[in-house]
């Protein structure tokens, strides 16, 4: 079985996880689309510092996944988005 229904994921409750608790960690991520190529090597790079990492993968001819990670004492507010505040292309 895969359970991956997110943070509040009614399968990790069945199986007896514990609840989601904040561990000093941050994150960002995205997938950048080059509508004409992207020109990345096939491989991960990863780019470290003092509490941040970051890096990027391509993932086809024309998407790269990048992210970028940070160490943080508190998790900062917490803003709900739903898809209706996505403008739709």
């Amino acid at each position: 079985m895969i359970g991956c229904d997110g943070v509040n994921s009614p399968i990790a409750r069945w199986m007896g996880f514990s609840e989601p608790r904040y561990v000093g960690h941050m994150a960002f991520r995205g997938l950048a689309e080059y509508a004409d190529g992207q020109p990345f090597e096939p491989k991960v790079n990863y780019i470290y510092g003092r509490g941040v990492r970051a890096g990027f993968v391509p993932v086809s001819p024309t998407k790269v996944y990048w992210f970028i990670c940070f160490n943080r004492q508190d998790p900062g507010i917490y803003i709900q988005i739903s898809n209706a505040m996505i403008p739709q292309i």
